[in-house]
């Protein structure tokens, strides 16, 4: 009764409200999260891009491609299986968790055996110790992938976004800088790697304590396992997009290469990261409930892009004109090296949020299958690129990537007009504006 006081005018408020409520601030949370999150990630790694060369940077990065790539099939998408499951029971909890370490040990005895071919492959020095101890990752982060399902299906996005920006904080910003300060170099970024993967875990344990022991129940691993094994291919899919152009960097063109190209493509990705996130949160529950009507698909589509032409046209003339300045004054003299491929890179900020608007609306129609062979086209896409460009040192490999994006784009963009049957001169013309917007900026910049 004291509660119903507090709040008034919601006293019959229906179940379904109650959940439309708690979902928005949930998002509200999740997105003020990720944003945090990014604006800490910038400033803390630019720290450490001071204290630490591009060769440390390209080592961490050639055994961070391995190691997302071995989450993917460590936690199975087992946290979304939890949050999918109409009726969830004990004997689902206790069979995922020991799914999860069963997972989580059995990729890190894999990374741990093929870290010499590994680095034989990559010919870094160092780099199979430093696998052999991010080779943990996949252990430490499982021990907590039950719990953040069963946060996800709570609605308790605040706490999620919590743990994530104060995990992140103190692992790069603890341990990270503390360690790069000491002179730690290349074991500053494996020690707050490590660090993030175990604070998150731990204190998602302690957030959402949750049965652990008994016995596996055959039925309840089967009913995890139908939704986790789609799942884990589609990821693997944009994984494998995301990192291969990094593989072809550290194998042909050294490890001070890779440092200087992942940071390019880290600053530029930072914006499609973050508002790709909130976009697809939004959009796709949206178009779900047009999906039928094509009009409505077709008005919501061009608006998206229009907003999406506007923000993030200028933003990368801007990148393109201002790389030299920002790059000096955010990096410093050793990392010059980045400014080209930036520039060459800046139009994939638009690219790649058309790739997330493209995704959430196939994903609304229906259309699972034509969004997962486009996602394994982009893929190929990017290999190809990456090893025709590397032959012109990291602007090739730039330019063989914002191909490949371009291409993607086309066949997202061909499935999207499909979908609402909107026409080509419609589509076009939600992009003038902001290009109109971002030649001006541009020439005003230069």
């Amino acid at each position: 009764m004291a509660e119903q006081e507090q709040m008034p005018g919601r006293r019959g408020e229906s179940a379904g409200k109650k959940l439309e409520r708690r979902a928005v601030g949930g998002l509200v949370w999740m997105l003020s999260g990720v944003g945090f999150q990014a604006l800490l990630r910038v400033v803390l790694l630019l720290i450490l891009a001071r204290l630490i060369g591009p060769e440390a940077f390209g080592v961490v990065g050639a055994a961070l491609v391995v190691i997302h790539i071995a989450l993917v099939f460590s936690n199975l998408g087992i946290s979304s299986a939890i949050v999918q499951r109409a009726e969830l029971e004990d004997r689902h909890i206790h069979s995922a968790f020991a799914l999860a370490l069963l997972c989580g040990a059995l990729i890190t005895l894999v990374v741990e055996l093929l870290a010499p071919a590994v680095a034989g492959f990559f010919d870094f020095d160092g780099l199979t110790a430093v696998l052999r101890v991010l080779g943990l990752v996949p252990l430490v982060a499982n021990l907590g992938v039950v719990a953040e399902g069963l946060l996800r299906r709570a609605l308790a996005f605040r706490k999620i976004a919590t743990i994530t920006v104060v995990s992140y904080a103190l692992g790069y910003g603890l341990v990270g800088i503390g360690l790069a300060l000491m002179g730690a170099g290349v074991w500053a970024l494996v020690g707050a790697s490590l660090t993030e993967y175990a604070t998150r875990a731990v204190i998602m344990l302690v957030i959402r304590p949750h049965p652990k022991m008994g016995r596996p129940d055959r039925a309840a691993l089967w009913q995890i396992l139908v939704l986790s094994g789609g799942l884990t291919l589609r990821r693997f899919g944009q994984q494998l997009a995301q990192g291969l152009d990094n593989i072809v960097v550290g194998r042909w063109l050294g490890a001070e290469a890779l440092g200087l190209y992942g940071r390019a493509y880290q600053l530029i990705s930072l914006p499609p990261a973050t508002i790709g996130k909130a976009m697809g949160a939004v959009m796709f529950p949206v178009l779900s409930r047009v999906q039928n009507d094509r009009p409505r698909l077709a008005a919501a589509y061009r608006r998206s892009t229009a907003v999406l032409a506007v923000l993030t046209i200028p933003a990368a003339a801007a990148v393109i004109v201002l790389a030299p300045e920002l790059i000096m004054v955010m990096l410093g003299q050793d990392w010059l090296g980045v400014i080209v491929p930036l520039q060459i890179l800046a139009p994939g900020i638009f690219f790649r949020l058309i790739f997330q608007l493209s995704d959430a609306l196939g994903m609304a129609a229906g259309t699972v299958y034509a969004v997962a062979w486009r996602q394994g086209a982009h893929a190929a896409a990017v290999l190809a690129g990456a090893l025709i460009g590397q032959h012109w040192g990291l602007p090739g490999v730039a330019g063989g990537v914002l191909a490949a994006q371009f291409v993607t784009y086309a066949l997202v963009t061909q499935l999207c007009l499909r979908l609402t049957s909107l026409s080509v001169k419609t589509w076009a013309a939600a992009h003038v504006r902001g290009l109109v917007i971002g030649a001006l900026a541009g020439t005003g910049l230069w």
